[in-house]
Formats: C-alpha cells, sequence, structure tokens
C-alpha cells in the first residue's frame, strides 16, 4: 500500500482545480512544499503537474491493490497443467487418436503466488500402446515409462487424491482454484478425448479455465507471440517476461512448471490480473465441446 497518497484528496484536487482561486491554489502548493509564487495560470499548471504525478501513482496502487483482491479472494490455488499425448510425426493426420500419455500438475498458492507442490503420473494409452519414434523423441516420455503406467481412469484418481489433500476436489470443497493452461488445447483436446474414451464426466472446474496465453497475448500489440519460427509460445512468453525456462519443451512437469512460472510473473511483476477467460462449450450434433470465451457465470 502506498502511505503517500491520500486518495480522496487527490481526486478533490482533480476534480476542483479550474474552478480554484489562486488564494486556494497557494494553500494547497505550500501544504506540498512548491512555489506559491506566478500567476493563477502558473500556480494551476505548478499544482495539476504535482497531483498528476500522485495521480498516476493512485492509479497504480489501485491496480495492485484490485489485482491482489481479486486473484487472493476469488481462488486460494491456481492449478497449472500440460499434458502429453500419442502423436506421430505425420501432423497433417487430423483423425489420429491422441490418448494420454503424461498428466501433470503444479500448485501455485495464491497468497504468494509461489509454487509449492507438483504432481505428475505418466498414463498407459490403450488404443495405440506402443509410442512411435516421433513420440518418444519430442516427449522424452519412453516405452517403459508408460507401460509402468496406470491407464487414464486410475492416473485421474490419483490426481484427485492429491488435490483432495489441499482440499480441492474433495466432498467439502473446501479450497477455491481454477486450472491454468497454455492454450486451450490440453482442456479441449487432451483432457475431454480421455474423458469420452472411458465414458467418464469432466469435472465442472475443469470445464472452465485460465489461458495464460491469451492474458498475455491481450496486453498489447508488443505482446503477441510470433508465429511459424519453431518455437513453443511457453518458451515466448518466458523470454518477455525475462523468466528462464526450466528443462525442455514438450516434457510435460517442465512445460507445467513454466506455466505456473509465468502465470506468477503475469501477477507479480506485471500486476495483470488472472481470471477465468475460456470454457468449454457444448455444439450439437458434435460429441466434443469446443473452447469459447468464459462467460460471468464462469466467472
Amino acid at each position: 500500500e502506498n502511505k503517500g497518497i491520500d486518495p480522496k484528496k487527490v481526486e478533490r484536487i482533480f476534480r476542483r482545480i479550474n474552478e480554484m482561486s489562486a488564494a486556494e491554489m497557494r494553500t494547497e502548493l505550500k501544504e506540498i512544499n512548491r512555489s506559491t509564487h506566478g500567476s493563477t495560470k502558473e500556480l494551476r499548471y505548478r499544482l495539476r503537474e504535482f497531483y498528476r504525478k500522485e495521480y498516476a501513482l493512485l492509479g497504480q496502487w489501485r491496480d495492485e491493490t484490485r489485482t491482489k483482491m481479486r486473484n487472493r479472494k476469488r481462488f486460494r490455488y491456481l492449478v497449472a497443467i500440460d499434458i502429453e499425448a500419442t502423436c506421430e510425426a505425420e501432423t497433417n493426420n487430423v483423425n489420429f487418436p491422441h490418448e494420454m500419455i503424461e498428466l501433470p500438475a503444479v500448485l501455485i498458492d495464491c497468497s504468494t503466488f509461489t509454487i509449492i507442490d507438483k504432481f505428475r503420473t505418466y498414463v498407459r494409452p490403450e488404443i495405440n500402446p506402443k509410442l512411435s519414434d516421433f513420440c518418444t523423441q519430442l516427449t522424452h516420455i519412453s516405452q517403459a515409462d508408460v507401460d509402468a503406467a496406470p491407464p487414464f481412469p486410475d492416473a485421474w484418481t490419483m490426481l484427485m487424491k492429491w488435490m483432495a489433500g489441499y482440499g480441492m476436489m474433495d466432498d467439502n470443497q473446501e479450497a477455491e482454484f481454477a486450472i491454468v493452461t497454455d492454450g486451450p488445447h490440453d482442456v479441449h483436446h487432451f483432457l475431454q478425448r480421455s474423458f469420452l474414451q472411458y465414458n467418464m464426466k469432466i469435472p465442472h472446474e475443469f470445464r472452465h479455465f485460465i489461458n495464460v496465453k491469451r492474458i498475455f497475448e491481450n496486453q498489447g500489440k508488443e505482446w503477441r507471440l510470433a508465429k511459424g519460427d519453431g518455437r513453443t509460445s511457453i518458451s515466448k512468453m518466458c523470454e518477455k517476461l525475462g523468466i528462464e525456462m526450466e528443462g525442455t519443451a514438450h516434457e510435460g512437469l517442465t512445460d507445467a512448471t513454466n506455466v505456473a512460472k509465468i502465470a506468477c510473473a503475469l501477477v507479480v511483476d506485471k500486476k495483470i490480473p488472472l481470471f477465468i477467460n475460456q470454457r468449454l462449450v457444448r455444439v450439437r450434433g458434435r460429441p466434443l465441446c469446443l473452447p469459447g470465451p468464459a462467460t460471468e457465470a464462469d466467472l
């Protein structure tokens, strides 16, 4: 909190400055240790310049306070995820049945915006149980990793137990939380398909999420991420925020950790509030929900 700013006085001066007499302005200037000499025009200019800076500081202070209150009041935790799935070298095959092979999560404490815990389990695919060479090279997940891993329903139960240890996803639901992703695909494509494959219902809390990439790019032109250069959006956001990336791209837990670091940096360093900005939207005639903008009901 900036104790040097009296919000009410700053606003009062700005409302009345064009109506103030020379005597009133001299009184105000004397209080802030500024020269009281000169014409009415000079006095008004001097007073306005001082309080213009104070007004800017007031706006900054309010933005910081609003950011902290919005995040801390709404969420106790943020859970960053970045799912890895089976894949093949032929990227144009839209019918390839991607299956989850790594389910990671990184927990952020919203009272401090620091990472406090991590979870990871590999997941055994069933439609294509043998990983392609391309998939192994891309994700650094070995055939032995997935052969020894549980199928998705059991992996999901493990994640739920881990979250329940922090008061999330249990019967009492003591802790409010939000899912954080880099784009919509982790929820829309990989997670949703896993639930459909096993005829399971995706929890409501995972149908609405914070897409940090969208929040990042919505800050202005200079925040837009270049496309087609072979680099991941996570690496580009880390670079722009001055964050040292951990590990290698397309490693699920590593990517989830970097997404969590991006989320923390946006709030702590850039004073940019995080909020649920995407959700899964049902489309008639389609088995998969599509990613759409969040509504007031989601916030």
